[in-house]
């Protein structure tokens, strides 16, 4: 019989690490949250067992987690046991659920049972490089017409050729907890760490519990999502609070960082890959960028603790750094229709962080003097002049290095259809005569 999680339906395909055979549903359960508290629906009895038996197999399933994987920072505990009919499940409440009488009967497919529906927040948690939505709502639905055998039926050879629902009860918990089937019906699913987990999406019957505790498949699984772990946090030349976004600064850019270590843990060694192709070891990163760009910082760190030993983790923020220089504005020109033009923005914009203001300013004449005849803010203006003639483009972009410029002249014709750009100017058929461009990158204050 298969056993069928409602939280791959609700979060969508499952992420997969290629490097192990595992996969992971897409959410996980914040630190600052544990122990997640569950409350239960009192049914009276399921599956010929009373509460307080099912009561104790959900508790020793979480137990069970926690022996296979003690380097898994999960725990769990029992709120309340509620009346039935105020425990149906399903709601995001934020109030995780488990029930046994399948109140709005949504397992009703052959061979499902029960499943676990996780519900998330806007908030994400980076683990391994890998972004996870954060869960804040979990509830456990059993197929209130699936029957079960307990393990103690299955050691006396009385299970009648039914799932244990001791091992429904562990995989459904794995759900909940964010991990996924390694393989589902239709995958070859080769692997015999993958057929042998307790993920595995398919449940034998009369299965023992030395055939459904966890496996070395399942512990990779839920020590990828809460094993030992480290950050890093760094001090931003513009953003010294380091609100998680990118860190800014300006060429030659010094920046600062440190780790952040999950409790119980002693870092024993850090590596830093800067993105720049530089690197460093120590628990305290320092790096000065020299040339503008956008860089991914990778650190991986080496760690020991005593209730599972040395562990490994790499942790990285992808294009966290912004580092600015002076902006070098380019543009060209096209003529579109009877006496305008289309200023096109050529400037590198890589960086996007690094600009912050954009003017144009137009010249009547070869020349920048006096007063504008026209000031423009938009990335990519078109102009309509009054008259033909020659005019003077002048584009400062401006940003946290200061403001670079660049000008263009150009010849504004009168023309019935869009023209081509012509250096010439004396075909007829390209109307815009460039006669003059200078880049002017200098240093002053932006305009705003």
């Amino acid at each position: 019989m298969n056993r069928k999680t409602l939280a791959l339906i609700a979060l969508g395909v499952a992420i997969s690490t290629p490097a192990v055979a595992w996969k992971h549903i897409g959410h996980v359960w914040a630190y600052e949250d544990m122990p997640v508290v569950y409350d239960v629906a009192d049914v009276g009895s399921y599956g010929g067992q009373d509460m307080d038996y099912l009561i104790h197999i959900l508790g020793l399933s979480y137990d069970t987690w926690k022996a296979a994987a003690p380097c898994a920072d999960f725990s769990a505990e029992l709120g309340n046991v509620l009346p039935a009919i105020e425990n149906i499940g399903y709601k995001h409440d934020r109030i995780n659920r488990v029930t046994y009488d399948d109140p709005k009967n949504d397992l009703v497919e052959p061979g499902i049972l029960a499943a676990s529906l996780t519900l998330t927040g806007a908030k994400r948690q980076i683990i391994n490089g890998e972004s996870y939505k954060v869960a804040d709502d979990g509830d456990i639905i059993y197929n209130d017409n699936a029957p079960f055998s307990t393990d103690a039926e299955i050691a006396s050879n009385n299970c009648g050729g039914r799932p244990s629902i001791e091992s429904t009860t562990l995989h459904e918990i794995g759900h909940l907890m964010g991990m996924g089937h390694p393989c589902e019906r239709e995958d070859p699913c080769n692997d015999l760490a993958m057929r042998t987990s307790t993920m595995y999406w398919q449940a034998a019957n009369c299965e023992t519990p030395s055939e459904y505790f966890p496996n070395s498949d399942d512990i990779a699984s839920l020590n990828a999502l809460y094993g030992p772990y480290a950050t890093f946090k760094c001090s931003n030349e513009l953003n010294p609070e380091d609100d998680g976004t990118e860190a800014i600064g300006v060429v030659p850019f010094d920046l600062k960082c440190g780790v952040i270590s999950s409790s119980k843990s002693e870092i024993t060694g850090v590596t830093w890959s800067w993105g720049d192709g530089e690197t460093s070891e120590g628990i305290n990163g320092n790096h000065t960028y020299k040339a503008p760009g956008n860089y991914t910082i990778n650190v991986c760190f080496e760690g020991t603790r005593d209730d599972c030993g040395n562990w490994q983790y790499c942790d990285k923020k992808s294009a966290y750094v912004d580092a600015c220089g002076v902006p070098e504005p380019a543009f060209s020109a096209e003529a579109t229709k009877g006496l305008s033009v289309r200023l096109l923005n050529d400037t590198n914009i890589a960086v996007y962080k690094c600009i912050s203001d954009v003017q144009w300013d137009i010249f009547a004449g070869d020349k920048v003097e006096g007063e504008p005849i026209k000031t423009l803010r938009a990335w990519e203006p078109e102009v309509t002049f009054d008259d033909a003639g020659t005019y003077t483009a002048v584009l400062n972009i401006g940003g946290p290095a200061g403001t670079g410029a660049a000008k263009l002249t150009f010849d504004v014709k009168n023309i019935g259809r869009q023209g081509a750009c012509d250096t010439g100017g004396t075909n007829g058929a390209g109307v815009l005569a460039l006669t003059a461009l200078a880049v002017l990158a200098r240093r002053r204050r932006a305009s705003v």
